[in-house]
C-alpha cells in the first residue's frame, strides 16, 4: 500500500521574540539572534526594524539562545526548552547598552525559566520535557503520556486512548517517524514527549484521536554517560522444567530487574588555526536498557499451582472408569484443596525486553546539519493464561517481538544577514527525511513452534474394517453396502506425552474389550479419550485440564517506508510552510485461527479436516455390480 499527502512535516518547533532597548524600549535593528545545541550552530536570524525575529524548522531539545548587537551587552539564555509544534517566544527581550564603546562588551548568562502559560495556544495538550520526565515514576514514553489530563490507558494491555477515541486512533511518533510496533525506548533517552490531546495540527494528516510524539536526546558536545540498575530480586530455576523448584532472593518474590545504561559524545572535532578542538564535526549518543520480570502483575495474596506431586500422578493416570463399564472421567475432577499450594509468583508469566536508541550528528557547516538514528525494541515472553494458571502452566505459548526503525535527515537554513536590505524575506529552510520500520511478531508452543502437526498430535490410529452386507428381498441376496469398523489400534506418540497418556490409559482400562469402546473413533471420543486434534475436557469449565495444547500460532511482518519534507519561508512577521509525505506499507502474515484464543480452528483443526478427507475418494460404492 503506498500513499502520498501534501501537508508540513510536523514535529519541528520555532523560536519568535523582539529585541528593545533595556533604557527606553526602542527596537533594536539588525541585532544577530544565534541558536546554538551542544555547540554547534542550528539557526541564526537578524531582527527587523521593528526588532522582530523567527527561526524555525528546530528539532525539539535543550538549545542555548545568544543576542548581539552592536554597542549592546552580549545576553545569552541556556537551556531554552524547543518543542514540538510550538512557538517558543521571547517577546521584548531587553538589552544592555555597553557602558565603554571601545570595551568588549561584557556577555550576560540567564537560565531559562520555561513560562507558566503558554503563549502559543493552538492545539491542546502538553509536553513533558526531560526534567520533568526525570521527576516522573513511569520508565516508558506511553507512561510519560499517560499522565497528560485526557489520556487513559487500559489497566491490561497499556494502550492509551485521547478522550475517548480507540487505542489504535491514537498515532505515535519517534523523532518524526510514524510508529509501526512497539514505541518503548529506554528512559534516559527521552528529551520529551508531546501529547496532542486536540484540535490535532493538520500536518498530523487525518487523525481521529490524539498525536503522541516522542523526541529523543541527541549527541552532546563532551563525553558523558550514565547507567542504571534496578533489582527486587533475582530468580534462580532449579532442575525442574516446570519451575516448582525456582526461587526468588531479594526484596520480594516477583524477579524486577532493569539495567540501562547511555553514552554520548564527539567522534570528530573541528580545530581552529592553532590545532585546538573547537566544536564537534560528529557526534554519537547511544542508550539501551534490559528489563526481566518474573511477574509484572502478580495477584494479591499469592496465586494456588497444584502440587507437583499431585500433578505427576495425574500425568500417569488421568483418567478413571465410570460405573456404567462405558466411557472414562478424568480424574483431576476429583481434585481436593490440599492437593494444591500457594505460591508467591504466577507461573511460567515471565517475560524479557531490550530496548535501544542511537543517533549521530554530522555538521557539515553553520547552516547545514546531517542527523542519522534508529531505535529498536525486542520483547519475549509467555502468553499468560488465567484458566491455565492451575493445572496447565507447563502449556503456555510464546509471544516473540521486533520492531525497529531507522532514518537519516538533511537539513538546510537560508538566513537573510545582509544589513540595510529591504527584502521581505528573513529566512528560508527546508528539510528532507527518509526512514524505515520493520515489525514482526510471532507467537506459539515453544515446543512445537511452526511443525503444524505436532500441534494436537496423540499418536497412530489404525482402524481393522470388515465389508458390511445388507439383504435385498428383490433379488434374494447380500448386496455390499459399505465397511463396518471392527476395532482401532493406537500406538501413543512422545510429541504430546501427557495427550498420549490419557487415551494410552483408556485402552489400559479397556484392555482386550474393543465392543463399545474402541471399535471406532467416535467411541474413543465418546470415552473421553482423545484422538488427534482433541483436547482433554476443561475442570468445572473453570481451569484448563493438564496437557491442554496452546491452540494457535502466527506470524507477522509489517514493513513501512517514508520519505517526508517540509520548507518554510519567513516573510515579514509571517512564515510559510508547505511539506509532503510520500508512504508505503507491506504487511503480511498467517495464522493458524481467527483469535490468539485459538477460536474456530486453531492448528488442532488441522486433525479434523484430515479426518473429514481421509479416503474422501472411496467413499462412493458401486452398487450395480
Amino acid at each position: 500500500m503506498s500513499s502520498a499527502y501534501v501537508f508540513s512535516q510536523g514535529g519541528q518547533g520555532s523560536v519568535k521574540g523582539s529585541l528593545i532597548d533595556a533604557d527606553n524600549g526602542d527596537a533594536i535593528y539588525g541585532a544577530s539572534v544565534e541558536l546554538t545545541q551542544n555547540g554547534t550552530r542550528k539557526g541564526i536570524a537578524r531582527t527587523d526594524f521593528d526588532g522582530a525575529f523567527r527561526i524555525g524548522n528546530l528539532q525539539p531539545g535543550s538549545y542555548v539562545v545568544e543576542f548581539k548587537a552592536t554597542g549592546f551587552n552580549t545576553q545569552k539564555i541556556e537551556g531554552v526548552v524547543i518543542s514540538s509544534d510550538k512557538i517558543t517566544f521571547f517577546d521584548e527581550t531587553e538589552m544592555v547598552k555597553t557602558d565603554d564603546m571601545q570595551d568588549l562588551p561584557e556577555v550576560t548568562v540567564i537560565k531559562y525559566v520555561v513560562p507558566l502559560i503558554d503563549k502559543d495556544g493552538g492545539a491542546s495538550g502538553k509536553t513533558v520535557t526531560r526534567e520533568d520526565i526525570s521527576r516522573l515514576p513511569v520508565r516508558s514514553a506511553a507512561g510519560v503520556a499517560g499522565t497528560v489530563g485526557g489520556v487513559n490507558a487500559n489497566e491490561s494491555s497499556g494502550a492509551l486512548s485521547v478522550r475517548g477515541s480507540r487505542s489504535d486512533a491514537t498515532y505515535y511518533y519517534i523523532d518524526g517517524i510514524k510508529v509501526r510496533g512497539s514505541s518503548n525506548l529506554p528512559k534516559s533517552a527521552l528529551q520529551e514527549v508531546s501529547v496532542i490531546t486536540g484540535g490535532v495540527p493538520a500536518n498530523y494528516g487525518d487523525v481521529t484521536g490524539g498525536i503522541i510524539s516522542i523526541t529523543t536526546r541527541g549527541p552532546s558536545k563532551t563525553y558523558f554517560g550514565s547507567f542504571e540498575a534496578v533489582s527486587s530480586g533475582f530468580y534462580i530455576n532449579g532442575q525442574d522444567p516446570d519451575g516448582y523448584d525456582g526461587k526468588v532472593y531479594g526484596l520480594d518474590k516477583f524477579g524486577y530487574n532493569l539495567f540501562e545504561g547511555m553514552l554520548s559524545g564527539p567522534l570528530l572535532m573541528r580545530r581552529d588555526s592553532l590545532g585546538n578542538k573547537t566544536n564537534p564535526i560528529l557526534g554519537f549518543l547511544i542508550s539501551a536498557n534490559f528489563s526481566d520480570r518474573l511477574d509484572a502483575r502478580p495477584l494479591a495474596g499469592g496465586t494456588y499451582r497444584i502440587k507437583k506431586e499431585v500433578r505427576d500422578d495425574l500425568l500417569e493416570n488421568p483418567l478413571r472408569p465410570t460405573s456404567t463399564g462405558f466411557g472414562t472421567f478424568h480424574n483431576a475432577l476429583f481434585l481436593r484443596e490440599s492437593d494444591f499450594e500457594k505460591t508467591p509468583w504466577r507461573m511460567n508469566a515471565r517475560a524479557m525486553t531490550v530496548a535501544g536508541q542511537a543517533k549521530i550528528d554530522v555538521n557539515t557547516g553553520p547552516s547545514v546539519n546531517l542527523q542519522f538514528g534508529g531505535s529498536l525494541n525486542y520483547s519475549n515472553g509467555s502468553s499468560y493464561s488465567y484458566t491455565g494458571s492451575l493445572l496447565n502452566f507447563g502449556n503456555f505459548g510464546v509471544s516473540e517481538s521486533l520492531d525497529y526503525r531507522v532514518f537519516g535527515r538533511f537539513t538546510q537554513r537560508f538566513t537573510n544577514e545582509r544589513e540595510g536590505s529591504s527584502s521581505k524575506i528573513k529566512s528560508a529552510n527546508y528539510n528532507l527525511m527518509v526512514d524505515y520500520s520493520k515489525s514482526t511478531r510471532d507467537v506459539y508452543d515453544p515446543k512445537h513452534q511452526y511443525n503444524i502437526f505436532n500441534y494436537g498430535h496423540v499418536g497412530r490410529f489404525q482402524t481393522s474394517r470388515t465389508p458390511s452386507y445388507e439383504f435385498n428381498p428383490i433379488t434374494n441376496t447380500y448386496v455390499h453396502n459399505g465397511f463396518r469398523d471392527l476395532e482401532v489400534a493406537f500406538t501413543p506418540s512422545e510429541t504430546n506425552a501427557a495427550l498420549a497418556a490419557i487415551t494410552s490409559q483408556y485402552y489400559e482400562i479397556y484392555e482386550d474389550d474393543p465392543d463399545g469402546h474402541y471399535e471406532n473413533l467416535f467411541q474413543i471420543q465418546q470415552g473421553n479419550a482423545l484422538r488427534n486434534g482433541d483436547a482433554p475436557g476443561s475442570v468445572y469449565s473453570i481451569w484448563s485440564n493438564i496437557g491442554s495444547p496452546y491452540n494457535y500460532f502466527g506470524k507477522t511482518e509489517n514493513d513501512q517506508f517514508r520519505v517526508t519534507g517540509a520548507g518554510s519561508v519567513v516573510i515579514g512577521d509571517h512564515s510559510i510552510s508547505l511539506g509532503f509525505e510520500y508512504e508505503q506499507r507491506v504487511d503480511r502474515g498467517w495464522t493458524s485461527g481467527t483469535t490468539t484464543g485459538g477460536g474456530t480452528q486453531g492448528p488442532l483443526g488441522i486433525w479434523t479436516i484430515a479426518r473429514q478427507l481421509a479416503n474422501f475418494h472411496i467413499t462412493e460404492l458401486d452398487l450395480n455390480s
